[in-house]
């Protein structure tokens, strides 16, 4: 075998070899990246789920206080009303 036939040989087997890392780099990448993603999607998911929770809490809230300064207000106006004095009980 001749110097130029053994260098054509090695550049076949390296470029095979090289061809073949590639694929294995780009396989292993794609996979990762996939993997990434659906956990990305998982953890946005997620966080779309506890600020639109804390999105309903907050309106309840709103509601309570509301029904809540309503109903004082009603309390009020029937002790005005009826000359009761509203006093806590020690």
């Amino acid at each position: 075998m001749s110097e130029d036939q053994f260098k054509r040989l090695m550049e076949q087997n390296n470029a095979a070899l090289f061809g073949q890392l590639a694929q294995y780099f780009d396989k292993r990448f794609d996979a990762l990246t996939n993997e990434l993603a659906t956990r990305t999607d998982r953890i946005y998911t997620t966080v779309d789920g506890i600020a639109k929770r804390l999105a309903t809490d907050e309106h309840e809230r709103a509601a309570i206080t509301e029904e809540q300064n309503r109903q004082n207000g009603w309390i009020g106006q029937l002790a005005k009303t009826t000359g009761t004095k509203l006093i806590p009980e020690q």
